[in-house]
């Protein structure tokens, strides 16, 4: 079972007799997008979260992408449902299509957040991320192991590949 977040609860209370507090009525699983690793002009990614209806109304809810930098490369988005309607205690899984539009240039990661806004009450904003640029290689790569008989003792062989380094020793 997945947990579940309400982003965007705030309370206010500040030297006051009176406290009020207003919160969201939309919560989202997860509740941020990690969207990849675009490494070439062709890259695409889709990934879905949950917006769960966590009051007791019907909520009218549309949906919309916020690019805060945008890193290595432009991007396009793709959000279904965009607009909807969401029952109390009812949940929906969002589909988010994304892909690389553009030249890379560099390996500048991209940030912005996918922002749930009801038509009337508070916005929520769900965070996402992608990052650019070719996977490093692995620090320990193809581990190796296997015994050997020599003179009636047995030895174990660990043989690995570090960056383009080959390497063996000898376990006993």
């Amino acid at each position: 079972m997945k947990p579940w977040f309400v982003v965007g609860l705030s309370c206010f209370a500040f030297f006051s007799t009176m406290s009020t507090a207003t919160a969201t009525e939309v919560g989202a699983s997860p509740a941020a997008l990690a969207l990849g690793r675009a490494g070439s002009q062709r890259w695409r990614a889709e990934q879905e979260f949950v917006l769960r209806n966590v009051s007791y109304r019907r909520l009218i809810l549309s949906l919309d992408v916020s690019v805060a930098r945008e890193g290595a490369a432009a991007l396009r988005f793709d959000l279904r449902p965009q607009r909807f309607s969401l029952g109390p205690g009812r949940s929906i899984r969002i589909h988010v299509r994304v892909g690389v539009t553009g030249k890379l240039v560099g390996t500048a990661p991209a940030e912005g957040v996918v922002i749930v806004t009801p038509a009337a009450g508070r916005e929520i904003r769900v965070p996402w991320t992608i990052v650019f640029g070719q996977r490093p290689p692995a620090g320990l790569a193809c581990p190796r192991c296997w015994r050997r008989r020599a003179a009636g003792t047995a030895k174990a062989s660990l043989r690995t590949t570090t960056g383009s380094r080959r390497q063996a020793c000898w376990l006993q």
